[in-house]
């Protein structure tokens, strides 16, 4: 019997979370193995190179997989053929670029000349993953997400293992690139599963609205990409590509531990565009769902910072302790960042794009003028201490989620973080192995004891929960 739209989205929920879980896991300890393997120098490059290929994946795809799956109508064969061919012409023509401007450029800015190899090969791996991405949009456009979700914990997978084998085996900087090309490789299990014609076909009214269409959406990309560049070229230019690698370890930290955040975002957007005519019901969820989010995610990458002087030097190895002073840093980021953080999906899901837009200007361009400062001064902890500064720009977000929705109350959640926080930073201080974690134990005790509303906000999320895993069960 085929499935109703509820129940493939449901069942594609599902299937996301779990491979968000299996994409987290491999990652975790795949990337403890390859930094050991690589060491600062090595690992910095790559945080480096990984950028810059990302960003170049952009320019490639020029946002045919999002077209393919946003089209009104059903994609036909000759619509799939031309955004095949425009993928191939967008890579060749970058891969020329790549190979000799942007490479030798980047190599002397950087001064390593081993950043020109790094770069040019793995690009293969981007523009490889870039053609096979059609057959990817394919499938999330049919809402075959379980075959999605094997594609992209295989590109996780085929990375990982391919760089960690190869970087056991002494292969330096160029563990990277056989990871890259694996991972690029490894998206035609996405094509088996969903084949197309690849046979060029330039349909120049179908060009054009492609064209049309990918300029919008990478010109929606490029502040995000922007910010996410202050690694790559603050850090790594004016603190040293180590520094970079540094960074780059506790942002993957942040990552990883707090993936449920990913998780109920994407469940946010259905339930806001539910409410969006009852602006109390939505200031409601955003209150709750903030909560939520911090247990979920805030609490575990609390719980790692505070201990992290001795987990970090125990799994990376002793030359990558820095990561923990890093990190105490950034879960207080972390934590502002899901104080506000879903006042985002929900002006989207409103229409209200722009303004988010706006923010993300405004936030990007004070990261931007405060980093080089503070990277100067000091070093690799420049960068979070750029994001602590630049925090008050939320307020952006704040007055236009209050003027689209209504003043929400900050109370709980601005209650949860500052107590939390300190907690983490007494416990991070004592700098114990058996100290340490008793004191984050017996102080959270405390705090959950002597809070009502804490109590209250834990037994109604695992009611949720235990409502969501019954209605999975049943589909």
């Amino acid at each position: 019997m085929a499935k109703t739209i509820r129940e493939k989205l449901m069942h594609g929920f599902l299937n996301l979370s779990l491979r968000q879980v299996a994409g987290s896991l491999i990652s975790i300890v795949c990337s403890v193995m390859l930094a050991r393997l690589l060491g600062l120098e090595i690992y910095g490059l790559y945080a480096v190179s990984s950028f810059f290929i990302i960003f170049m994946g952009n320019f490639i795809n020029w946002g045919v997989n999002i077209f393919l799956i946003r089209k009104q109508s059903e994609p036909d064969n000759d619509c799939i053929r031309t955004g095949f061919t425009m993928v191939l012409i967008n890579g060749s023509v970058l891969f020329v670029l790549m190979f000799y401007c942007i490479a030798p450029l980047l190599s002397s800015w950087y001064g390593r000349e081993e950043l020109f190899w790094l770069l040019s090969l793995s690009y293969a791996g981007v523009f490889i993953s870039s053609v096979f991405k059609i057959s990817q949009s394919l499938l999330e456009r049919e809402m075959d997400y379980g075959k999605v979700g094997i594609v992209e914990v295989s590109g996780i997978a085929a990375f990982y293992l391919s760089s960690v084998t190869a970087a056991f085996f002494g292969l330096g900087i160029y563990s990277i690139v056989i990871g890259e090309i694996c991972r690029g490789l490894s998206s035609i299990s996405g094509y088996i599963f969903r084949p197309f014609s690849m046979r060029p076909l330039l349909n120049k009214n179908l060009l054009k609205e492609m064209y049309k269409f990918g300029g919008g959406y990478v010109a929606a990309l490029l502040p995000w990409s922007i910010n996410g560049a202050l690694n790559p070229v603050v850090v790594a230019r004016l603190a040293g590509v180590e520094a970079a690698g540094i960074i780059r370890i506790a942002e993957g930290i942040v990552s990883q531990l707090s993936f449920f955040t990913g998780i109920t975002n994407r469940m946010s957007y259905p339930v806001f565009a539910k409410y969006q005519k009852e602006k109390e019901k939505i200031l409601n969820a955003v209150e709750k769902g903030r909560i939520y989010q911090f247990f979920l995610a805030c609490v575990p990458l609390f719980v790692f910072s505070a201990v992290s002087f001795w987990l970090i030097p125990l799994f990376y190895g002793e030359e990558w302790y820095q990561v923990s002073n890093a990190l105490v840093l950034m879960c207080l980021i972390y934590g502002i960042n899901t104080v506000f953080g879903l006042y985002s999906s929900s002006l989207i899901t409103a229409g209200r794009n722009s303004d988010v837009a706006k923010f993300t200007v405004v936030n990007g361009l004070l990261l931007w003028l405060i980093s080089p400062i503070t990277v100067h001064y000091f070093g690799y902890l420049g960068l979070p201490i750029a994001g602590l500064i630049a925090s008050p720009s939320y307020y952006v977000m704040h007055r236009y989620f209050v003027n689209s929705f209504g003043k929400p109350d900050y109370y709980d959640i601005s209650t949860l973080l500052i107590v939390t926080y300190v907690i983490t930073i007494i416990a991070w201080s004592i700098k114990d192995i058996y100290l340490s974690p008793i004191a984050f134990i017996l102080l959270s005790a405390l705090f959950f004891i002597c809070s009502k509303n804490l109590k209250l906000h834990v037994s109604e999320m695992f009611s949720l929960i235990k409502k969501r895993t019954h209605k999975l069960q049943s589909v």
